[in-house]
């Protein structure tokens, strides 16, 4: 009995204790239903959960005060409380390790939940270079996991936040595979969990696909994500509002990219009721009424947009520093605003403060740090478009010419920021939309270098113009010829994984594409998944080229372009002229090039001009046409005559650069002259380039020696049914194609090969080997995905029977000359920034330095014609543009009835002219002819030998 005391405290602790961990309890799930809803009450319980904590203090407390510190990090996170935020990650990852022996197996867990707190908060502070990198790290160890709901929950968050990067970056593909490699997790996830998830990944890439202007796509996955957010919506909406809201306002987007502002608003009226709940931050408040402003002030709703711009910007400003990318946007509608209302200067005022909250950023670190950062680079870039332009305005208004000289140097750095934003990118398709959407501070740029020339005469403005025109073409295929021409100093190795990641990526894209059209029935999940570890890889890759060889890394993004003494001096030869073309939405540039003389025009586009090259277009592909030589000679006049005039003299060859639409007319059919079929091929051999500094780089390529020299791709008959349904349409059989490579392998005579009928796997295995390839086939243009344009072979019984564009781009070839006389294979999508997105670019970019290529279907007997003459012509030594000029003039003079542009002129060369060297073949009729005469002559000296009076007279 004497130990009863102590068994009576003993109890009575026990009963302390377990209430205490009761309360505890409670604590902690009151703060769990609170901390996305009320920082401060959800801080009161933590503490008071903490105090109770202190007192058990022993080891059955360890977990609850973990979740205390996660339910805080989890709260500074909804909040944006940064340094709390930070510091409460530490406690947690002190407290882990402190405590790592009695959480045993569970350690590794919660030290990679805490990790990724840790990239999140990297993530929200905009500093990518530490949350890219880790979250990397995250994802592949949580993907080696067991698939337990937390590990699910904590791959979905990575694979978001991923996404979150790219896009914010503008890599957009990257963005879309890496939201949809998480769906496969939605399944194991708790569902007791907060929900939508799945609906936030749908909207995520809806929103990407809306700034690849992808409007079908965007439409598709938002109205997803609506369908699956409908019913929480209505039972417990305060868990998913910011998710809801966050949909109407790119369904809004949606609308009013769409020219749908009645829609637009309706979206946006979906979000109205929502904002009153307690739980809704001044974040989305703000985003709500920015996207109000911007619907009122494109509808010209001054008064309405001016009051919601206001209120937005209270509310940014009362959500905190952390919203200054939202105050940008505000800033920058407000300039948009006073602009509408010819206010120049006061939205010059705002265009600079949004300018401003985009660059300087304080990281919140300790001692708050100041640091010159870029918030969005996209969004900096607008801004600057729009503060270029208001300072041009400014100079049309008061005519100070310091206000253009500002507009100039306003657009110099957004230039550099596309530059330097394009390095990051890995796929092709994300920067030629980065290159589109940047297409406008190209235009703005020639125009304004272009009024400083004409008023201050310094020529460095006229440079600058044309730096312009040549920085706006072809930027890719320039990079990937560099990358060929100049990896010395960098591991071989290094350039064919590159290569060969690149080319897995394409492929996988390909998959995706197929598996959504219901080609393939392959698991689209898989292949996303595949897709983000070859972006890992890649990137992985580039920052070891940047590291470990500067040097080729800086001469690879090299965003220099040729000058122009080296185009006269180096590229062009007495007789020959170049000119190069822009197209802007406002303007035309045109500059021509001699090698003594120099041209450069700005003028204003005539109202109607696309509608009249599109009708133009029409014209030449009818084979009779009243007003196709008026046309011709109007276009003549307005693109090249004042040019020719100024640089022409003795010029017998062009080179011409085209730009937007004039990459779809051949510039032969052009009338200099009101006279009968007096077209520009009657009087210059012709060739087309991507850009003057893609043919300067292609005079550094050095080939590899091809075994052999003249291959000829023959697919002329009916395709299988089940592909030609597939196409939608009858592809007919090419008559002339047999006989059109027969008759030229007659003209090669040795080191040739025909394929026929050609299957893929012929061009696959055997192309590599020839110099030059010529294909008589069909090929199958696909607007809507070029790099899914494909020719088609005669394989009967595969599923592999086409070459696809993204087949070329994986290829590194050594022909000098692809002839591609199959249908349309110079036609294809236009992008801005990069040209016509057509079959000749594909081989370009496989290493083949010059094609000829058809812009529409020519008529087989004509084809066949003016092929075989090409050849005929390239055989006796003539440079590439002038043989085929020669084929051309002859199958007009050989066919008076075929005069029509439409039969001789669809066929154009890009690239190089140089002559192609023909193989030697052994010609036995000199031989017999020699052997003949050796006889001969050896038989009159022996008859000589043999006659008397010749040893009398030689004895004498």
């Amino acid at each position: 009995m004497k130990f009863w005391p102590v068994r009576l405290v003993f109890i009575l602790f026990s009963f302390f204790a377990c209430g205490q961990q009761a309360e505890i309890s409670l604590l902690l799930d009151s703060a769990k239903a609170l901390w996305y809803k009320d920082f401060d009450k959800t801080n009161q319980l933590l503490d008071q959960s903490e105090r109770y904590l202190e007192l058990l203090n022993d080891s059955s407390s360890i977990r609850a005060k973990l979740e205390v510190l996660q339910c805080r990090v989890s709260s500074c996170q909804a909040f944006s409380r940064y340094r709390l935020w930070k510091e409460n990650i530490e406690k947690t990852e002190r407290f882990l390790l402190d405590h790592k022996a009695q959480l045993g197996n569970e350690f590794h867990l919660l030290q990679l939940d805490n990790e990724l707190s840790r990239a999140m908060y990297y993530v929200e502070i905009h500093d990518d270079s530490r949350a890219l990198p880790q979250l990397v790290r995250l994802q592949e160890a949580l993907r080696a996991l067991p698939q337990t709901p937390l590990v699910c929950h904590n791959v979905f968050l990575t694979t978001n936040y991923l996404a979150d990067i790219y896009h914010r970056r503008g890599e957009h593909k990257a963005a879309i595979n890496q939201n949809l490699s998480g769906v496969p997790y939605f399944s194991c996830i708790d569902p007791d969990s907060e929900g939508g998830y799945d609906a936030v990944i749908y909207r995520n890439v809806g929103l990407n696909y809306l700034e690849m202007r992808d409007f079908d796509n965007a439409k598709k996955y938002l109205n997803k994500a609506e369908n699956i957010i409908r019913e929480p919506l209505k039972k417990d909406p305060e868990s998913i509002t910011h998710h809801a809201l966050a949909l109407f306002e790119s369904q809004a987007d949606l609308h009013k990219m769409t020219g749908n502002p009645d829609s637009a608003l309706s979206s946006i009226r979906k979000a109205l009721p929502l904002l009153n709940l307690r739980t809704v931050r001044d974040e989305f408040k703000g985003r709500i009424s920015l996207s109000l402003a911007s619907l009122y002030l494109n509808l010209d709703d001054f008064r309405q947009a001016l009051y919601y711009l206001d209120k937005a910007e209270a509310f940014f400003r009362r959500a905190g520093d952390q919203n200054s990318t939202f105050l940008a946007e505000v800033f920058l509608l407000k300039s948009d605003f006073f602009a509408k209302q010819e206010q120049a200067s006061e939205a010059l005022n705002y265009c600079n403060q949004s300018i401003d909250g985009l660059t300087i950023f304080f990281r919140p670190e300790d001692n708050y740090r100041p640091v010159q950062k870029v918030l969005s680079n996209k969004k900096l870039f607008n801004a600057l478009q729009v503060k270029s332009a208001l300072e041009e305005k400014l100079f049309v208004e008061h005519g100070q010419i310091s206000a253009l000289k500002e507009a100039f140097t306003t657009n110099q750095r957004a230039i550099a920021l596309l530059d330097s934003t394009s390095i990051e990118f890995s796929l092709d398709e994300d920067r030629i939309n980065l290159t589109g959407q940047g297409f406008r501070a190209f235009e703005v740029g020639i125009r304004v270098s272009d009024l400083l020339y004409r008023l201050t005469g310094d020529k460095k403005y006229a440079v600058q113009a044309f730096i312009l025109m040549e920085k706006s073409k072809g930027a890719l295929l320039l990079e990937n010829l560099r990358m060929v021409n100049r990896f010395s100093g960098v591991s071989e190795e290094w350039i064919s994984r590159e290569k060969e990641i690149k080319s897995e990526m394409l492929a996988v894209e390909k998959s995706l594409y197929e598996i959504e059209l219901g080609k393939q029935s392959a698991n689209p999940n898989q292949l996303r998944e595949r897709y983000a570890d070859l972006k890992h890889q890649h990137g992985k890759l580039v920052d070891q080229f940047r590291k470990q060889s500067p040097d080729y890394f800086k001469l690879r993004y090299d965003h220099t372009v040729i000058s122009i003494e080296a185009i006269q001096h180096q590229l062009l030869q007495p007789g020959e002229a170049l000119i190069e073309f822009f197209v802007g939405d406002s303007v035309m540039a045109v500059a021509g090039f001699t090698a003594k003389g120099q041209y450069l025009n700005v003028k204003p586009l005539p109202p109607g001009f696309t509608g009249n090259l599109n009708e133009f277009r029409s014209l030449l592909t009818k084979s009779s046409s009243a007003e196709f030589s008026q046309r011709s000679l109007e276009l003549y006049d307005y693109l090249l005559k004042e040019c020719l005039d100024e640089v022409g003299q003795g010029v017998r060859s062009l080179t011409i650069i085209p730009d937007g639409l004039l990459g779809y007319i051949p510039f032969e059919v052009l009338m200099p002259a009101r006279e009968k079929n007096n077209y520009l091929n009657d009087r210059y051999a012709i060739r087309y380039a991507y850009s003057a500094t893609y043919l300067h780089e292609q005079l550094r390529r050095k080939p590899t020696p091809s075994k052999n020299f003249f291959a000829g791709f023959i697919a002329s008959g009916h395709l299988p049914g089940n592909l030609e349904a597939s196409r939608g349409r009858q592809l007919a059989t090419i008559q002339g194609a047999e006989r059109e490579v027969a008759s030229i392998a007659k003209l090669v005579r040795k080191k040739y090969r025909i394929f026929n009928p050609a299957a893929r796997e012929d061009f696959i295995n055997h192309a590599a080997d020839y110099k030059v390839l010529h294909f008589a086939m069909h090929s199958v243009v696909n607007d809507k995905n070029p790099m899914l344009s494909e020719m088609v072979f005669a394989e009967a019984d595969s599923t592999a029977r086409s070459l696809s564009a993204i087949d070329l781009y994986s290829m590194q070839l050594n022909s000098e000359l692809a002839v591609l006389s199959a249908c349309n294979t110079g036609m294809g999508q236009l992008q801005k920034g990069e040209g016509i997105m057509s079959f000749s670019r594909a081989f370009a970019y496989a290493g083949v330095p010059s094609a000829v290529i058809s812009l529409w279907k020519v008529p087989d007997e004509a084809t066949s014609k003016i092929m075989v003459g090409f050849y005929r012509h390239l055989k006796k030594g003539e440079p590439k543009d002038r043989a085929l000029q020669l084929a051309r003039q002859e199958f007009v003079r050989d066919n008076p009835e075929y005069a029509h542009p439409y039969f001789w002129s669809g066929f154009i060369l890009t690239g190089t002219t140089d002559p192609l060297e023909f193989p030697v073949t052994f010609q036995w009729h000199w031989l017999l002819f020699t052997l003949l005469l050796i006889l001969l002559i050896g038989g009159y000296a022996f008859r000589k030998r043999l006659i008397p009076g010749r040893f009398l007279s030689g004895s004498s």
